[in-house]
């Protein structure tokens, strides 16, 4: 609540349209995590480790998308940035990543997109830095 929605009533009410977390998001256990093939160290899991105990100072993450996301996402984008402390943001087809993660003074700004790997068996999807916002 502190961390995500709060924040989140500012730039809901700056919108023209609907801003509400996406589906699946904000908190996800480790355990769920390391089922699901991933490192369990994700912004999602609150700092929880495999012991299952919590980081006090981790503050999470959470996915907002909002209603007509492809033609709203640049607009949603400026907003969180102009009236969230969130550190990163990460743009996928459908909604925005947001979170708090340690990044040493700036605010980071990321997509989602294929990124070709030569030599590998398949193409992977990943995270590609665009600029500091």
């Amino acid at each position: 609540m502190e961390y995500h929605i709060l924040p989140m009533q500012d730039v809901a009410d700056a919108m023209t349209v609907c801003v509400l977390p996406s589906e699946n998001s904000g908190y996800r256990s480790y355990k769920w995590e390391k089922s699901k093939n991933r490192s369990g160290t994700s912004q999602h899991c609150y700092g929880q480790d495999e012991d299952g105990l919590f980081d006090i100072n981790a503050k999470g993450a959470t996915d907002w998308t909002c209603d007509d996301f492809p033609h709203h996402k640049d607009d949603l984008l400026a907003k969180m940035i102009e009236h969230s402390e969130y550190t990163r943001f990460a743009v996928y087809a459908s909604f925005i990543h947001a979170d708090y993660k340690n990044t040493r003074g700036t605010r980071q700004l990321f997509h989602y997109g294929k990124v070709w790997n030569e030599g590998k068996e398949k193409d992977e999807w990943k995270w590609i830095f665009d600029k500091n916002v």
